[in-house]
């Protein structure tokens, strides 16, 4: 969840420029960077600040946060959760996985940004609501290209999942693969197309 530490560290640029221009923001926008927005906020200032407005996409590719509420998520979501990973048990119940995923982890939904960012939302007072605008991903080529092949692997592994296959297998380990590593996998998920043999 390196994203979060990152999110931290632009509340720190946002704090930076309201100090330079002697005035507070109302929203904080976190969008990632290859979302592609369409349509308005008819009035921002009567937007209902005890939301976390989501988009209908991925539900965390736009996400519109009160200011006022802002430093205290991203704080709790980066450096106020610094500590060692522990991956999802899956002979504890689910209220009882390790602190390091929020207690959000499961089998299939391994720590997912967006019920994490709920969830800390939730804690500072803030339920989730879709807000107006318009979501689409616009990925370059080689994006595309990654996503496709961690993509089939994730679901190939679905069918083999096992005690020692959860983290190799997971999508979000294959996002952090080097091109190398994709290449490897891709070759693999072939080779189990043809031979059924990973």
């Amino acid at each position: 969840m390196a994203q979060f530490e990152r999110l931290e560290q632009c509340g720190a640029l946002v704090a930076a420029e309201e100090l330079r221009c002697g005035r507070t923001y109302s929203w904080v926008a976190k969008v990632r960077t290859d979302t592609v927005v369409h349509g308005s906020i008819a009035s921002w200032a009567q937007l209902n600040a005890s939301f976390l407005w989501k988009d209908r996409w991925a539900g965390d590719s736009l996400v519109l946060l009160p200011r006022d509420r802002f430093d205290a998520i991203v704080r709790e979501l980066g450096s106020g959760n610094i500590r060692e990973y522990v991956p999802f048990n899956s002979s504890r119940s689910r209220a009882s996985q390790p602190e390091s995923c929020w207690g959000m982890c499961s089998p299939t939904s391994i720590c997912r940004c967006a019920h994490v960012l709920y969830y800390v939302g939730r804690k500072a007072g803030l339920e989730p609501r879709y807000h107006s605008l318009h979501t689409y991903v616009q990925r370059t080529r080689e994006a595309t290209e990654a996503y496709q092949v961690a993509a089939r692997f994730a679901a190939l592994s679905g069918r083999l999942r096992n005690a020692s296959r959860n983290d190799r297998y997971s999508m979000k380990m294959l996002h952090n693969f080097s091109w190398d590593d994709l290449a490897t996998a891709n070759r693999s998920v072939q080779r189990y197309g043809t031979d059924g043999v990973l």
